[in-house]
């Protein structure tokens, strides 16, 4: 493991009835990084992030953000410590601008003090900070000029990157993205690869991705875990972990 991750996992462990979906998992992700996690269908791959993002209880291990034991906490709870994530289908406010979507997790994410409610003058200056800061996050993400599209208008990739536009609003420390380049042109999937490495540097994000487009992903990403029925097979940069007989095995079934 790398020094002083932000998020890990440690001996993860899941089961379906009799189905072992998750056997004694260990990955991590260290700050400003973008971290793989690919996989064969069936690997475990949707179950780990659901462990991770709290929508699943393992049956034994931990889940550890920035040093804290968040292994019982609801997603909820996750979030405000910095956890986000996406789902394959964006989950947006179809009927609402690009810029509205942006802004709904502000006065959800912020426990407003009733005096700055009927102080609004205050009021009004902490909106137009949640609109500086949308604008920033849209230019970044090249969604800027269609501020005030209606969301149904967005294109699929258009609508994964609004979603993440979303989500980066409130500060995670780390985002958990499931197949991000799903449904995606190649040339928007490139560009969306691209963003996430500028977001790293430019807001200091870390991300977890599960990702089965590889001839894309791995172009972009730092480190990467193979899975396979439900444990990691091989973990490294991304050159060492497609060339691992075990990954190699996996995905080529001999």
């Amino acid at each position: 493991m790398s020094l002083s991750p932000i998020l890990y996992t440690e001996n993860v462990s899941k089961r379906f009835g009799g189905v072992v979906a998750l056997d004694g998992v260990n990955v991590h992700v260290s700050p400003k990084m973008l971290t793989l996690v690919i996989g064969p269908n069936g690997s475990g791959k949707s179950t780990l992030i659901n462990v991770i993002g709290g929508i699943l209880r393992p049956d034994g291990g931990r889940v550890v953000l920035n040093g804290r034991d968040i292994t019982k906490l609801p997603p909820h709870a996750r979030f405000r410590l910095g956890l986000a994530r996406t789902f394959q289908t964006p989950q947006l406010f179809t009927s609402l601008s690009v810029l509205e979507n942006v802004l709904v997790p502000m006065h959800e994410y912020y426990e407003e003090r009733v005096l700055e409610i009927l102080l609004r003058n205050a009021w009004r200056l902490r909106e137009r900070e949640y609109i500086d800061r949308a604008f920033q996050i849209l230019r970044l993400l090249n969604l800027d000029h269609l501020w005030d599209a209606p969301a149904s208008d967005l294109s699929g990739g258009q609508m994964k990157l609004l979603e993440l536009a979303r989500i980066l609003m409130s500060d995670p420390r780390v985002i958990v993205l499931d197949e991000p380049l799903a449904g995606v042109n190649p040339s928007l999937a490139n560009e969306i690869m691209g963003y996430l490495t500028s977001l790293r540097s430019e807001l200091g994000v870390s991300f977890l991705i599960v990702e089965h487009r590889l001839d894309i992903a791995l172009k972009f990403v730092d480190y990467v875990f193979a899975m396979h029925q439900g444990r990691v097979v091989a973990e490294g940069p991304p050159d060492a972990v497609v060339k691992h007989p075990a990954v190699i095995e996996a995905y080529l079934g001999g």
